[in-house]
């Protein structure tokens, strides 16, 4: 019986490394994707802002219908859009790190259990396959990794962008538009908030005593 149980677990464990390979490209092509519609789409906007451009409206030349430069707002609307939609990319790729490590925790249980650590050793290792203990820095499984820390720079990057260009335009004060200041830090905040979060629940599950 439970040799039977033990070739069931490796089975299982071939069929579903194969399913994980193939989940994993179709994501990184879908938010590679969405990624790079978000850096054309503020990319666009950006390169089409004179310094000198007014705080609401457009500024397009006499008797010309094309716009020669779109309003600071619109700058930073697309700016918290492409931030938004970068935090809720990392909000849903934290959530699939740790759903994979919780996952991941039940699954060790269960060889330890059926397997025994022995066993166990000899075929998964003692790294790759134990989802317990590991640092804030490198908790998520190396792909979900990866994809955070990428964006994050991404956002980074944005913010820098942004703050070199209102640092130049004469209707914007970075202290006098404190209000305005706040909002656009808010999205890159909301990264380290969503980050801490869940590591706090990755704690609270595999977070044990190493045997």
């Amino acid at each position: 019986m439970a040799e039977k149980i033990k070739e069931e677990l490796l089975s299982s464990f071939h069929q579903q490394f194969s399913e994980n390979q193939n989940h994993l490209q179709t994501i990184f092509i879908q938010f590679l994707s969405a990624v790079l519609v978000i850096l054309t789409g503020y990319g666009y906007v950006y390169s089409n802002t004179s310094s000198g451009a007014d705080f609401y409206n457009l500024s397009s030349f006499p008797g010309l219908h094309d716009v020669k430069s779109f309003a600071l707002l619109h700058l930073i609307g697309s700016f918290l859009v492409a931030q938004i939609i970068l935090g809720l990319l990392i909000t849903l790729i934290l959530n699939i790190g740790y759903g994979f490590r919780r996952d991941q925790m039940v699954v060790y249980n269960i060889r330890q259990k059926y397997l025994g650590p022995e066993f166990q050793l000899e075929i998964f290792g003692t790294k790759s396959f134990d989802p317990r203990n590991q640092p804030i820095n490198v908790f998520l499984p190396e792909f979900n990794r990866n994809f955070v820390y990428a964006m994050a720079i991404i956002q980074a990057l944005l913010l820098g962008s942004l703050f070199w260009f209102l640092h130049k335009a004469s209707h914007y004060s970075l202290l006098g538009d404190w209000g305005l200041t706040v909002l656009i830090f808010l999205p890159f905040i909301w990264t380290f908030i969503v980050h801490n979060i869940y590591w706090q629940k990755y704690k609270s599950v595999c977070h044990t005593q190493k045997n």
